[in-house]
């Protein structure tokens, strides 16, 4: 059974698009941090990063 799941999940192509992900999320963590005028709450700009690396 985990033969199969081996030929069916690509484990380098899961771990690309996870890496991808958080990566994309930091990026908008810190542009949610850094560019508005008064500064974001630490959890308000975890939760906008989390929201966006789970849309990209």
């Amino acid at each position: 059974m985990l033969g199969q799941l081996g030929q069916v999940l690509d484990i380098g192509e899961l771990v690309r698009r996870i890496v991808k992900y958080v990566v994309e999320g930091i990026m908008v963590a810190i542009a949610a941090y850094a560019i508005p005028k008064h500064s974001m709450k630490m959890d308000e700009v975890m939760l906008i990063a989390l929201t966006a690396a789970a849309t990209f």
